[in-house]
């Protein structure tokens, strides 16, 4: 009788339990599956504006405001002894970085317009998902190198074209390099950084 009886509760077991644990492992494999889905959804819906603020911060410092004498209004970049006029010009704002000469390399500089800047910076911020704050970085980092000027004629443009060339008072020779990615401006920017020279 006992024989039987187990017999009778193992087919039950096999009958009611078994299934019961191949529902649950079903329904965790689902609710796993929506989880990831849902992660994926909200990393492309929410996730622009922490990497926007990653992005605009690892190009923010990458050069700084040039100062202008305040009688005069010329702008002044001291480290490259270089001069520009004054300008009235709110699209002529100039932000810039210098890289003193090293052994193997000859002194740069990078002069950036700050208003073209500025709007490459603001369509990261406004992008609506991820992957237009992808799609917009490039032009942001050709922005946020903008025109690349050297003392030296270089084989590796940069990413950029040469757009000038110009013979300082100093007899220094000074290549201007623009990457066309960031060109917005260049009708009004070529002809002001031409004024360029040495003091």
């Amino acid at each position: 009788m006992k024989s039987k009886n187990k017999k009778i509760s193992k087919i039950r077991y096999t009958r009611f339990i078994i299934p019961a644990l191949l529902l649950i492992q079903f329904v965790i494999i689902g609710v796993l599956a929506v989880c990831v889905y849902w992660q994926k959804y909200a990393i492309k819906q929410v996730a622009p504006l922490p990497v926007s603020g990653l992005i605009i911060d690892a190009v923010d410092n990458l050069s700084r405001e040039v100062k202008s004498d305040p009688q005069t209004g010329k702008v002044y970049i001291y480290e490259a002894r270089l001069v520009l006029p004054a300008t009235e010009d709110p699209l002529l704002k100039l932000r810039y970085n210098y890289t003193p000469a090293g052994e193997d390399y000859s002194a740069e500089l990078r002069i950036v317009n700050e208003a073209i800047f500025q709007q490459a910076r603001v369509k990261i911020l406004a992008a609506q998902n991820i992957d237009d704050v992808f799609k917009a970085v490039p032009k942001l980092q050709a922005c946020s190198r903008g025109y690349h000027l050297s003392f030296e004629k270089s084989e590796d443009s940069f990413g950029g074209r040469e757009i000038f060339t110009k013979k300082l008072k100093d007899s220094r020779t000074l290549y201007v390099y623009l990457e066309d990615t960031c060109g917005d401006n260049s009708d009004k920017m070529i002809p002001y950084l031409k004024q360029i020279d040495s003091y």
